[in-house]
Formats: structure tokens, sequence, C-alpha cells
């Protein structure tokens, strides 16, 4: 009788995701598969020893069915395909950004982070009817908030669709960033003065944007465009809210370079100003960068 071998678990765990936000569409260069840590066990929710997510509907009263990703059919497929209208997709993409960013965290540290208060970062998909997401130390959780456009207003999307923040890779990261500067940093919280919660925001912001860069497919598509504009300062995102970013981005540059006074406001505007200052400085070295030659890289 022979021996049966017993076969490691992979390394990594391969997972589907929205590259951007669904609102670019179907096409290929918007839906991506991230890989991830895979070296512990992960239940449903999906659930490990440091995250959680818990997908309770708080508006509707409503527990969704948590996604088992650890079933043999959706591990050979590596997870469910992304889709608007699937909870059980927001619970898969939530998790799988939110991982990427706990590990980049784990690698720059050197070490593994972990929660104080509670044994796990928590994560609420479908917490709350707004137009909004933020993370609340208070739970040591990050809520997601969903909302339907306006039916006049057709720039948002299709008039009455109903946009879900947990759909957003930027919003995910820059979400989790805040928990992960706060456990890090509790202080950095409390708004002694309009630079820290500028250096929260601006932060995160930046984590989003790089962590993009740790996309192949998508670096490979942003060289290509980079190098057919190289004359042109902007660089040739397609979606909105990198167009959007990108203008922040430099009108904070100028900004910084014509400024001959500080900021005599204090609160919000201030707050966003020095967020996008933090913006403006990683900005001129996104763009040498970008200005290399891609097929000699």
């Amino acid at each position: 009788m022979t021996d049966k071998f017993t076969i490691p678990p992979p390394p990594r765990r391969r997972l589907k995701i929205y590259a951007f936000d669904p609102m670019l569409g179907r096409h290929a260069s918007n839906r991506i598969v991230v890989d991830i840590p895979n070296y512990e066990p992960l239940h449903p929710g999906p659930r490990d020893s440091r995250i959680e997510v818990i997908d309770f509907d708080a508006p509707n009263g409503v527990y969704y069915p948590a996604v088992d990703l650890d079933d043999v059919h959706l591990a050979m497929n590596d997870g469910l395909d992304p889709s608007d209208s699937d909870p059980r997709f927001h619970q898969q993409m939530t998790y799988a950004v939110a991982r990427r960013v706990l590990e980049n965290f784990d690698v720059a540290l050197g070490r593994r982070i972990s929660f104080r208060d509670r044994p796990r970062l928590r994560f609420f998909p479908h917490a709350l009817p707004v137009a909004n997401a933020f993370y609340d130390p208070k739970m040591t959780a990050v809520l997601f908030g969903y909302f339907r456009t306006a039916k006049d207003n057709a720039e948002a999307g299709i008039p009455g669709q109903t946009i879900f923040t947990c759909l957003s890779h930027d919003i995910i990261a820059h979400e989790t960033t805040h928990a992960l500067v706060h456990r890090l940093r509790r202080r950095f919280m409390e708004p002694t003065n309009a630079d820290v919660a500028g250096f929260h925001e601006g932060f995160s912001d930046i984590i989003a944007i790089l962590q993009h860069f740790s996309f192949p497919g998508i670096l490979r598509q942003i060289i290509q465009r980079r190098q057919r504009c190289v004359a042109s300062r902007k660089w040739q995102a397609r979606d909105v809210e990198q167009q959007r970013l990108i203008g922040r981005v430099e009108d904070a540059a100028r900004a910084r370079r014509h400024r001959a006074h500080r900021i005599a406001m204090i609160g919000v505007a201030e707050r966003d100003e020095l967020r996008a200052f933090r913006l403006a400085a990683i900005s001129p070295v996104l763009n040498r960068h970008l200005k290399c030659d891609f097929h000699r890289s």
C-alpha cells in the first residue's frame, strides 16, 4: 500500500477585483486578479486572524450570506466574478483589497500589525445608506455606505443606480490605511491642528494611489499611455476619479510654487489643502518614473 502524499496549500490566494471602480465598465483593464497571502485558515465572511468582513445591512436589517473563499469551486475560479449586484463579491473585494494593504504595511514595517482592543479589524460593506465610508476607531471597523444616484444626474452614472463604496479600490485602500495609521499612532486622530488631519488624509490617498503600481497589468497600461503622451504633463487616466485626483495634485503643486503667505483658513479647507500638498510632493517622482522606457524594464 502506498502512502498518500500531503500537498500543502499554495502560499498565495488569487481573487478577482475591480481595478478601479465598477463605473468604468466591464472592459478587461478594470477587472484584474490580485494575489494575497494564504498561510492561515480563511473562514466564511471572509475572516482570518486579523481581518473580518461582516455583511450586515443595517438599513434593511439583513445579514447577507457570507462568501466562503475556501469553497473548491471558488478557489479554482479565483473567487467570484466581479458583480455590482452580488453581496458576496462585495465581501470578496473588500477583503482582497484590505488584505493587500495590510500585507504592504507588514512588509514595510518588517513585522505583523496586530490590533490591541479587538483581535481583528472589521469591515461592514453595507453599513449605512450614505455616500461615504469611514473608519470608526471605537468599533475598530471600517463602515462603507451605499446610495442611489439622482435621477436627473447622468454624470454620476445611470440615473437611479445604486453606488456601493465598497466596490471602489481606492476607497477601500484609503479607509484601511486610516485604520492602520490609527493602530500605529493613535494620537494622530486627535484634531490638534489641521496638519494632523491633513497627514491622515494625504497619506491614505498616497497609499491608495501607490497600490495600483503593484498590479502589473495596470502598471503596464499606465506606462504605455504615459509613453504615448510623453510631452504632456498629465497622466492619461481613463476614469473620472483619477482625472479629478490628478487635477487636484497639479493644482496643489502650482499653489505651492506661487503661494507667498500661509493659509489663513483653519479647519476643513486647510486640511484638504495640506492633504493636496502631500499628494503634490509625490507627483514629480511618479512623473519621472513614468517617463522610463517600458520595453527596457
